[in-house]
């Protein structure tokens, strides 16, 4: 099972993302996006024909000219989709968007749970914030039950070493 998490901000680089998505295709099972607006939804879908697409529309920034911050997941149409969700970690504004979007999904008989999180942005500095132990103090309370195993990714907006990252 081959997981990919991936920040690609808007489609800034769609020539170079698309030449990377098509030579991976077929090793890879499960895509999972962060900052898709509809209009690259539409792009990813017609390139991931052979997978099925778990989309979350945004709101609508006050950065990058005011685009929508979604979410997807593309899903190899051989696993088996259970249920879909999204999980608000922080309070979302138009200056401060993201979230988490997961799966329940199943192969050959065995559940499991992908969830991609794309962490509060402000402060830049990507470190520990009250907010951002919230954030993180939500990612664990959601993982507690349920289904297991989990896959976390995503892009968290901290550094490394922060007690967030650490939890």
């Amino acid at each position: 099972m081959r997981i990919m998490f991936f920040n690609i901000w808007h489609g800034q680089g769609w020539e170079a993302l698309k030449d990377f998505l098509k030579e991976n295709l077929d090793k890879t099972d499960i895509f999972c996006f962060l900052e898709v607006d509809p209009e690259l939804q539409n792009k990813l879908e017609k390139l991931l024909i052979d997978f099925k697409p778990i989309y979350e529309r945004g709101i609508k920034t006050d950065y990058l000219g005011g685009v929508v911050e979604g979410r997807s997941i593309f899903v190899k149409r051989n696993i088996k989709i259970i249920s879909k969700g999204a999980l608000e970690l922080y309070k979302i504004t138009p200056d401060d968007a993201g979230g988490s979007l997961f799966a329940e999904l199943e192969v050959h008989g065995k559940k499991f749970l992908v969830q991609e999180v794309h962490g509060k942005t402000r402060p830049g500095n990507k470190l520990d914030t009250k907010e951002r132990i919230e954030q993180s103090k939500r990612i664990l309370e959601f993982s507690k039950d349920g289904i297991k195993p989990r896959i976390i990714g995503g892009d968290f907006n901290l550094m490394p070493g922060t007690k967030s990252i650490k939890m």
